[in-house]
């Protein structure tokens, strides 16, 4: 089985499975919470209008380690297996890793915290 790129969650996704095995995907949706309010935080290097944004749409918007569309939860060719948050949030100029310092993420998870629920 060829491993999907894409979000392997639960130990069923890849437990057992032999990559290049040509089984197919035994993936199965793992929706978020129905009771807990969730947040994405997704990271983008360049700005908004970057060259790569204008050739590539959303497949050029990157943290340089997964695609924008990725962290928010989408990108899947099966709609079952995108993800619905009640917020999201991207950071512009932010490499993936650089998240996890970043000022912008901090004030915006504080702000989704907050028992009013305000956005900064």
């Amino acid at each position: 089985m060829s491993l999907s790129p894409i979000g392997n969650v639960r130990d069923e996704d890849w437990l057992g499975v032999s990559s290049g095995s040509g089984m197919g995907d035994f993936r199965e949706p793992a929706p978020l919470p129905r009771l807990v309010k969730c947040l994405a935080i997704a990271g983008v290097l360049g700005d908004l209008n970057s060259s790569s944004s204008r050739l590539f749409g959303d497949t050029g918007r990157t943290d340089g380690l997964v695609t924008q569309s990725s962290a928010l939860g989408g990108g899947q060719s099966d709609p079952a297996m995108n993800l619905k948050f009640d917020e999201e949030f991207t950071v512009f100029g932010q490499s993936h890793f650089g998240l996890l310092s970043s000022e912008k993420v901090y004030d915006t998870m504080v702000s989704f915290l907050s028992p009013t629920g305000s956005r900064l």
